[in-house]
């Protein structure tokens, strides 16, 4: 609070002036500016429509965009971030990891530029959603740094769009309002009426989730309300001004403490409709008093019955009014005075200028601020906004009423800057103009998108120029600093201002600010002493641009940091809770897209993954953001396999030698451990010192077994050598052997092998001819009996002869063969059931929807499952025709009814050789990779890195949902979950599932058990009993769903038995640690060259 002025907005509202009386007009006597001519000039281009602005450095500007068709490229897609350097004019990409279209911007108390908000991903499918992201951006002269952005450890508390931000005295950031959807204006359906702030604090009960404050004004301003004026004021107060409404608002009490009269005549100042405003300067002369002055926007009615497609018109007339009020009991009580701009605006932009002078570019004449068309009946191209405003406009706060305005002598642009335009007063004094994208993507038709640059010079650009030394990096609150200054001859009039140039967007300029400084001049006109501001809360610890000012010509703005440089507080339970929940309004947004976007494949692309200075092998995805974090197994797992253990720990055993990059441990023998986290912070675990397998393999297979360990079978260890044995983990005494490998002839000619009653093991199929298979559905109905189902394949012979390099072909047709046989008496008597799919596959993949039906997804239609071994290979991949359309599989129909490819959507991307999928707890499925590659390759069939979401029907319908559901289910334990089910249902039911490891086409323990259920007659209650054994469901993690007529719930997590660990025996571990593994001889003598020692228990 500025306590020394004894000044204090707040529901008393005195001042007490330091210098002079200030009523009504804060700004008494008319300023000293220099005269002559303007000039505009048009040079370079930004590279990516300039749709958000803020000078960053002395030298640089950053530029964001939303994610379009930008001429500029970054890391082989298009760019939507840009830094533009005011010395050379040109740019050079910047790299947010999400969309920031439509995002706001503030600056921290240490000069990190924050952006924040922004929009899920609807143009160019490259990005991260936008919508909670924080991006941090350090400025730097050397064209090095960039954004930072992850949403795994930084990210709002709530979804914005059209969201506004103000820095406050601590240095921190406010995010005030917005929406958490898409609309063409605000409206209750998508508005957000809630503030927080970055860093997290701890306020208003904000470390209780959702950690966002809820604010009343914002609920009553709907609905023209996006993009609301937030202003810090002298007091520590905010200026919040929205629609035809403004207020003066305490953050720190989250209390209304004056509502403020209302704007004049009708006037709407809001996006769509939008206005400018500014602060007006604070100076000492005017005892840091503060005055709002607000210019433009619309009278058009907010009803959104009006803001229906076809009803608005690009025509609509704009106002010309513009308003101002000083913030003190005096100025409240005479009100807003009234004036007019020499032509009406919309979209209209105040920019500060050095001298005090504000200056209006850019906007319409008429229609409102909006993209792409379809909500006026008359578009102009794609614009909702005609009649550009061409001719700037000089607007002097000094000068008397009625004469406050002027275009004379202001230049003519020949380009218009309408809706996605920016501007901002640059360090040399000089207004830069850039953007306008009145369309969804980038055109070239009338309004087009606009990359040219424009340079609006004040007449003070062509005087004699003050010049100044001696600025510190920092410059504290009432610290006296003395500039050695060479001002132009016969200067009389000597001051300072410092200066935040804002952050632009849609109009509105976050944080602008000019501050005069008391300051005096040495007799000799040499040594200029200046005082450093008065408070934080006249202005907010950051960075800003001092400029000395001789007879009205500033000097070059320098950059400081007002205050002391530090960070702002961060209080690390705020952040953690912030992290511990998914954003408010997420679940309004998941519901409202529940296909992503309206895409029933929704794509994220992501570039290769870095961790700790070398290419990452490993990765996090977040289901919920869509977005990855590097994990670190230390070895390579490069056709391995996995499981999970009955205490829920994923187990991933096998791998490969370090082959390409030379980097990480050989992984034949490997055993990773992954225990799932919320929070991000979770990793791989491997020490092959302490625990590993007893032998080498690669492409093993594995099971759960029922006591919750895993058996990991088969494999081979090196190119030639067939591994034929099994073992455990954790290792058993069994069999005669003490946790060693134990021998298995199936292993040379079947893919089946019992080992237990019930419990049926697919083992890995032969890498060439890899069809798909699944354990068909367990339920109580069919007695959980057990059926398998396998698809594709090939009739190829697997002659060894046959396989060597050159002699197969990528042409070789595979088998739409599926299979499927009743694995008891009757069933294996009958022998198998032969059906057909659709179209011939290999390396098909089958996963099972919670209803039972079974989706066939991915492969190609020809060739063998590998690369760079056919006669023929195309690129490296040694298949063909990738299998693009999914197929759909009814157990339960008639035999030759059961396949079915009607409007199962085709994909555009190939998943052939390493590719996976795998159901999701939503109940979409996830299509993932495909490398028919020996290393990453962007040739045909490249090395993919986009997502798929393949949605099913049910998720568009009401869906259940439960509560209940304890950490672990045990056998036959009953457990009674409260229902809210959709109108109507009948059907009820419940199923667990095991999703399984997927790699190969093969999905390692994926299960569905259907469990006995029942529920109570008013259909609020659904008690469920257990699997019947561990033979039915091994004990490990399982996702339970509720079924109403078919219709899932979401999948939430139980572990399925006590969450035990499995028997671990100590000797057998101890045992296997002692010898190196099996095949190791054979493989060091088959590698002589390998600098990979072996491991074994003495390396420890």
């Amino acid at each position: 609070m500025a306590e020394s002025l004894t000044m204090k907005l707040s529901p008393v509202f005195l001042f007490h002036p330091l210098l002079i009386s200030v009523l009504v007009g804060s700004i008494a006597t008319q300023a000293q500016y220099a005269s002559g001519q303007w000039s505009l000039i048009q040079d370079g281009h930004s590279g990516v429509s300039a749709l958000e602005l803020a000078v960053v450095s002395e030298t640089t500007v950053m530029i964001f965009d939303k994610v379009e068709h930008n001429p500029l490229q970054t890391n082989g897609h298009v760019a939507w971030g840009a830094e533009l350097n005011l010395v050379t004019r040109t740019v050079r990409p910047l790299n947010p990891a999400s969309n920031t279209w439509c995002g706001t911007g503030s600056f921290l108390s240490n000069g990190t530029m924050v952006s924040s908000a922004g929009t899920p991903v609807l143009i160019v499918p490259v990005g991260e959603n936008g919508l909670a992201a924080i991006r941090l951006f350090d400025p730097c002269e050397d064209g090095k740094c960039d954004v930072v952005e992850d949403q795994r450890v930084r990210r709002m508390a709530s979804l914005r769009w059209y969201t506004s931000s103000a820095r406050l005295e601590d240095g921190s950031v406010l995010l005030f309002g917005g929406s958490w959807d898409f609309g063409i204006i605000n409206n209750a359906t998508i508005h957000n009426p809630t503030y927080e702030f970055f860093p997290p604090k701890n306020i208003h009960g904000m470390l209780r989730f959702p950690s966002s404050v809820c604010c009343p004004f914002l609920q009553n301003t709907l609905n023209d309300n996006y993009f609301p004026f937030v202003i810090t004021l002298p007091d520590g107060n905010l200026f919040i001004a929205a629609n035809t409404q403004a207020m003066i608002f305490d953050w720190k009490t989250n209390k209304e403490v004056r509502s403020l009269p209302g704007i004049p005549n009708g006037v709407r100042i809001s996006a769509p409709l939008s206005a400018g405003a500014t602060l007006l300067p604070l100076t000492p002369e005017n005892n840091y008093t503060p005055e709002v002055l607000i210019c433009g926007g619309s009278t058009l009615d907010d009803d959104l019955a009006l803001w229906q497609p076809g009803i608005l018109s690009s025509q609509s007339p704009t106002s010309d009014q513009c308003v101002r009020m000083v913030l003190n009991d005096e100025g409240i009580a005479a009100g807003w005075q009234v004036e007019h701009m020499p032509e009406p605006r919309i979209m209209a932009e105040l920019i500060l200028l050095p001298d005090g002078r504000v200056t209006i570019v850019n906007g319409a004449h008429t229609g409102f601020g909006s993209s792409g068309g379809t909500f006026v009946r008359d578009p102009i191209g794609q614009s909702d906004s005609d009649h550009p405003a061409f001719t700037p406009a000089l607007y002097d706060p000094t000068a008397p009423l009625g004469r406050r305005f002027t275009q004379e002598g202001l230049p003519t642009s020949e380009i218009p800057r309408l809706y996605h335009s920016t501007s901002s007063l640059t360090p040399n004094g000089t207004i830069l103009l850039a953007g306008s994208n009145p369309n969804l993507d980038v055109e070239t038709h009338l309004y087009p998108t606009e990359y040219r640059l424009e340079w609006l010079s004040p007449p003070y650009m062509g005087k004699p120029r003050p010049t100044y030394t001696g600025l510190p990096k920092t410059f504290d609150y009432n610290a006296k600093i003395t500039f050695e200054v060479d001002l132009p001859t016969g200067a009389e009039n000597v001051s300072v201002v410092i200066m935040d140039f804002g952050f632009a967007t849609h109009g509105v300029h976050m944080d602008q600010r000019l501050v005069g400084l008391v300051s005096e001049l040495s007799d000799d006109k040499t040594k200029l002493t200046v005082t450093g501001p008065p408070s934080a809360t006249i202005y907010s610890p950051g960075p800003a641009y001092v400029f000395v000012l001789a007879d009205g010509v500033p000097s070059f703005g320098s950059k400081t940091l007002i205050g002391t440089g530090a960070q702002p507080p961060l209080d690390e339970d705020a952040l953690a809770n912030v992290l511990s929940s998914l954003p408010l309004y997420w679940d309004k947004w998941t519901t409202a897209h529940p296909a992503c976007d309206g895409d029933t494949f929704q794509r994220s692309e992501h570039n290769p993954l870095q961790t700790n200075g070398h290419v990452a092998w490993g990765a996090e995805l977040n289901l919920v953001t869509r977005t990855v974090r590097p994990l670190n197994p230390a070895s390579n797992t490069w056709c391995g396999t996995g499981s999970f253990l009955s205490n829920g720990t994923m187990v991933s055993s096998g791998g490969t030698p370090v082959l390409i990059v030379p980097i990480g441990e050989n992984g034949l023998a490997a055993i990773r451990l992954f225990d799932p986290c919320e929070d991000g912070k979770c990793d791989v675990f491997e020490d092959q010192r302490v625990r590993r397998m007893g032998s080498l393999r690669w492409y093993p297979s594995s099971v759960r077994l029922e006591d919750g360990s895993v058996l990991v079978f088969g494999a081979i260890d090196n190119s030639t050598i067939i591994n034929p044995t099994y073992e455990f983990y954790p290792p058993k005494n069994i069999h005669g052997h003490n946790g060693t490998p134990i021998y298995s002839p199936f292993l040379q000619n079947t893919l089946i092998e019992r080992i237990n009653k019930y419990e049926v093991f697919l083992a890995f199929p032969m890498v060439f001819g890899s069809a798909g298979a699944t354990l068909l559905p367990l339920t109580p109905e069919n007695s959980y009996t057990p059926e398998v189902l396998i698809c594709g394949g090939s009739t190829l012979d697997d002659d060894a002869a046959l396989f060597m390099p050159g002699i197969p072909s990528s042409q070789s047709p595979a088998s739409d063969q599926c299979v499927r046989m009743i694995l008891n008496e009757e069933g294996i008597a009958a022998g198998w059931q032969v059906e057909h799919m659709p179209e011939p596959r290999i390396m098909v993949e089958l996963i099972l929807l919670p209803d039972g039906r079974v989706t066939v997804v991915n492969g190609a239609q020809t060739g063998i499952a590998g690369y760079g071994y056919t006669k023929d290979q195309v690129g490296e991949a040694d298949q063909d025709h990738p299998a693009l359309t999914p197929a759909l599989y009814d157990p339960t129909a008639p035999l030759g009814e059961r396949f079915t490819q009607e409007g199962l959507p085709t994909s555009p991307i190939p998943r052939l050789y390493h590719s996976t999928s795998s159901l999701t707890p939503n109940g979409t499925v996830l299509l993932a990779g495909s490398n028919p590659n020996g290393d990453v390759e962007t040739r045909l069939y490249p090395t993919e890195y986009r997502l798929e979401w393949l949605s099913p029907p049910y998720m568009e319908k009401p869906r259940p949902t439960y509560t209940g559901l304890p950490k672990t289910l045990d056998y036959n334990a009953k457990i009674t979950f409260d229902v809210d089910l959709p109108t109507g249902a009948e059907n009820v039911s419940v199923v667990i599932m095991d999703f399984g490891f997927a790699t190969h086409g093969v999905h390692m323990d994926q299960r569905l058990v259907g469990l006995v259920s029942e529920l109570s007659h008013h259909k609020m209650k659904l008690t469920v009993t257990g699997s019947p054994s561990p033979t039915i469901y091994s004990p490990g993690p399982a996702f339970v769903f509720v079924l109403a007529d078919g219709v899932p719930s979401f999948g939430a997590k139980t572990l399925i038995g006590t969450g035990a660990q499995p028997p671990l025996d100590e000797d057998a571990l101890a045992n296997v640690l002692s010898s190196p593994p099996l095949y190791w001889d054979e493989w060091t003598a088959a590698h002589p060259g390998e600098p990979v020692p072996a491991p074994s228990a003495t390396s420890a």
